[in-house]
């Protein structure tokens, strides 16, 4: 599905798949297309947030049955301080929320039902306050400008070149922690398309000759390097202690708040839950 913002452009999203360390909880916030999700290796559990019913309902259609995903309909500024209070230090949330509106060359993308998704200067200071409260691994998009590099001037930053629907720009991968020496998915380990074509190319030749040695002497390297493997990645943290009781965007079907609160049904399609926040029903008409 295109979609503006969309990361599918050639050597965008392996770029950014390529700096996420291993994680057991993967986070996409304005989830939109999901290029990232949909081509990196999926973690023990997902949550991907977007305020567009179309786009969570068209993800939990492809997404059939698979395990370990919850696709939630809301507001990802009201939700993320909550769920960086709530992840483990492991999970990684990718963040790639619309360009704020002074650095695009087109204006007003994001629009559906005739409800603006935009957000305004106070909204991305709202962003990247919480974002620099997380206790967990964060990665955020967006172009280079005053606002984004004087927050996160502590943060790693990554440029890049990109082709977009206004012609080609310069974009940034903020990233608030050191470059990864392990990945969560090692096929974009190389920088760039040539790097991972000759990481690929020299694994098969190193493989086919492991192949071509005597049975018994494979074996020995074989068994070596799987113990390699396992003293250097040593112990990590396990996947959530419980993770039937999660944070407001993964509470129970119904929830009843007081002082006459509110009730927060699922939405559903074919049987799916779309879980929709209390604070964007009414104005998506659910």
């Amino acid at each position: 599905m295109s979609y503006p913002g969309s990361k599918g452009q050639a050597g965008v999203w392996q770029r950014i798949i390529g700096q996420m360390p291993p994680h057991s909880v993967y986070v996409e916030a304005f989830f939109g297309a999901g290029r990232v999700f949909w081509e990196k290796l999926r973690a023990e559990s997902s949550i991907l947030i977007d305020c567009n019913p179309r786009m969570i309902s068209a993800a939990v259609t492809k997404l059939g049955d698979a395990a370990g995903v919850r696709a939630v309909v809301g507001n990802a500024l009201t939700m993320l301080p909550e769920l960086f209070a709530w992840l483990p230090p492991d999970a990684v949330v990718y963040l790639d929320p619309p360009y704020m509106l002074g650095t695009r060359t087109k204006q007003l993308l994001y629009r559906f039902h005739g409800v603006s998704d935009e957000l305004s200067d106070d909204d991305h200071a709202a962003l990247l306050t919480a974002s620099l409260e997380a206790k967990c691994r964060v990665l955020i998009s967006h172009y280079p400008c005053e606002a984004y590099s004087s927050s996160l001037h502590g943060w790693r930053c990554i440029e890049y070149d990109t082709m977009t629907r206004g012609g080609k720009r310069r974009e940034c991968l903020w990233c608030n922690f050191a470059e990864p020496t392990e990945l969560h998915d090692w096929r974009f380990a190389g920088f760039n398309k040539r790097e991972r074509f000759l990481m690929k190319r020299f694994v098969e030749r190193w493989l086919a000759r492991l192949d071509a040695m005597p049975a018994r002497k494979a074996g020995y390297i074989r068994h070596e390097l799987g113990k390699a493997i396992v003293r250097h990645q040593g112990q990590r943290p396990g996947p959530l202690a419980d993770p039937a009781t999660p944070p407001l965007v993964l509470a129970a079907a119904v929830t009843t708040g007081g002082n006459g609160g509110h009730v927060t049904a699922p939405v559903t399609k074919d049987g799916v839950a779309l879980w929709v926040h209390p604070k964007n029903r009414s104005q998506r008409g659910l």
